[in-house]
Order: C-alpha cells, then structure tokens, then sequence
C-alpha cells in the first residue's frame, strides 16, 4: 500500500535491507528443511557500534557469512573487486571479504581450532545480473542461484565441524571484540 502512494522509493534504506534478509533467510530455510548437515543464523550482532552479519550458514561446503542486498529492478554486473548497482560502484565485496575475516577470527578463538569463513554477497530482486568475473575470496550470486552455489562448492566439514562452528556462533560472547 505505501508503495502505491510514494513510488518505487517509497521504503527506507532499513527497510529495503530487511527485505532482502527475509527474502536471502526464506531461501536459507529451504536448503536447511532439504538438507539437514546444513544450518543458520540470522541478524549476529557484532562488536558495541551496531554492527551485524545478515546471516551465517554452515554446512558440509564451508562456512559463510552472506550480505544480503535488496536492489529490487536494478542492474547489477561484477567484474572481480567490482560491483556496480546501476553504474554506480558499491563497496559490497569488500564489507563482505571484512565480516568474513572477521567472522573467521571470531570463531577460530571460540572454537580453539581454524574456522575458515567465506562471504558471499547475495543481491535480491535485481532486473538484470551479470558476473564477468567472480571476485578470488568472495562470492557474488543472486538469491535465485544461493541453494544451488552452496550445494555446488566441494564439501571440506564434517557434521562434528559444522555442529562445532553453529554452537559457538550462536553464543553472543563469540562476536564481542
């Protein structure tokens, strides 16, 4: 309704990005309902300046932090480090391979033992997407392709490391800093 008597740009940036975590969390459920060495957390508070990971999965492919983004009719294209919304040059890549690595450090100290964290980026409802290059420690892949990505990747976790690295995610004393 608000849409209708505003316009497409009706809803705040907040908005728009909880969109698209409800829209990258609905698909995250339906990997976890199919696959069960999968699981996932949403919305990880980190550190005491209100930062937070979108989401955290971990399955028999790895670990991941996801940055969801909701850029509803949108051009996106990525080029390695680059990714444009609509000519424009957005820092996603970057904030992604950051929450990865820090993620990674986290859960390595809580854990005792390495916990390696991938990122992905995960743009939802773009018009058009299109990749020319993936960045080298990063993944961007739309929300229609997520499942089939993570499902694709070779497996490198055993149920005991996937159990391991949710457990400790889950505790909010992992993400102080």
């Amino acid at each position: 309704m608000r849409k209708l008597f505003y316009g497409k740009n009706a809803y705040s940036s907040w908005e728009r990005g909880l969109i698209g975590e409800q829209l990258v969390e609905a698909e995250l459920r339906k990997l976890v309902l199919t696959d069960w060495r999968w699981g996932y957390l949403n919305s990880i508070p980190v550190g005491e300046h209100g930062a937070d990971i979108d989401h955290l999965i971990a399955g028999p492919a790895g670990v991941f932090t996801i940055n969801a983004k909701y850029h509803r009719g949108a051009h996106i294209w990525v080029a390695g480090n680059t990714l444009m919304v609509n000519g424009t040059r957005y820092p996603y890549i970057r904030n992604a391979r950051y929450e990865a690595k820090l993620a990674s450090r986290l859960l390595t100290k809580a854990c005792g033992t390495p916990v390696g964290v991938t990122g992905l980026v995960v743009p939802v409802d773009a018009r058009d997407f299109t990749v020319r290059e993936q960045p080298e420690d990063v993944h961007v892949v739309n929300r229609a392709r997520l499942i089939r990505l993570l499902r694709s990747l070779p497996e490198i976790l055993n149920s005991d490391q996937v159990y391991s690295a949710l457990s400790v995610a889950r505790l909010s004393t992992t993400w102080e800093q």
